[in-house]
Formats: structure tokens, sequence, C-alpha cells
């Protein structure tokens, strides 16, 4: 039933402009390729540990968070007028988000799920704006 529900939801999604998903390289050569004429994506800000992207787009703004030892994104988080695509948000972490099942679902409002190493949250409507955020654990700077 969760599954359904999950792949229910995900149809019924509307994509949000990113080609970047969990677990993939990014970099500042990287995020320049990314740009398209809608949306830019820049390097707002550099720690020791991790640094900080962000796409900005006509609809809204989705943040990525890179590890920079492994240059992987380890965080997600997204405000938009459009839900994410669930799929291309979580890339191949996909599957493990299907497993995990709904811990926490408000209808027509929030979805969270935390299986230990993947989190995920998505809340708002398309009418005030849908924001969310998800991140691969294992991925992220140790402390």
């Amino acid at each position: 039933m969760n599954k359904l529900l999950i792949l229910l939801l995900a149809a019924l999604l509307v994509q949000i402009s990113s080609a970047i998903s969990l677990g993939d390289t990014m970099n500042q050569e990287i995020a320049a390729q990314t740009n398209t004429a809608t949306s830019v994506t820049k390097l707002t800000d550099v720690k020791s540990k991790y640094s900080t992207f962000v796409t900005t787009s006509a609809t809204g703004n989705t943040t990525f968070l890179v590890n920079n030892k492994t240059n992987k994104v380890y965080s997600i988080s997204w405000q938009d007028n459009q839900a994410a695509d669930l799929q291309a948000v979580l890339g191949k972490y996909y599957p493990e988000f299907q497993n995990a099942g709904i811990k926490k679902r408000i209808p027509l409002r929030a979805i969270t799920v935390d299986d230990g190493d993947l989190t995920f949250s998505q809340f708002g409507s398309m009418l005030s704006g849908v924001q969310g955020s998800t991140t691969v654990r294992s991925l992220a700077p140790q402390e």
C-alpha cells in the first residue's frame, strides 16, 4: 500500500528544474554546466567540511550541500511553486525511499521519511508553494 501511495504521489508531482541528484558529484565546473536560460547554479558558501550551491529559477530555489572531501551532494532542499520530481532529486536513492515507507503523512500537505540513512520531508501545496529537503547521512561530512 505504501509503495502504491508513493508511486501515485510521484506521478502527481510536477518537476523542479534540477539536473543534480543526491550522491552526484558537484563542483563549480559542474554547476556552471547546469546553467540554462531559465536557471542559474552558483557556489554561495564554502565551509571547512561542506560547500553550498544554489540554483535559482523563475519558480523558486534549490540548495545543494556538497561534502568537500568527496564532492558528493549529500543534502538537497527546495522552495518552489512546484513539487519536486522525487525520482530526479533522490536519484539512485529513490529505491531506498520507496522501500522505507512513509513515516508520517498529512494528506495533501506533508510527507516525511526517515530510514536511518535517508531522510526526506516535503510539505506545502501548489497554491502556497512547496518546501522540502532530503539528506543522505552516510554522505555527509563526519564530525
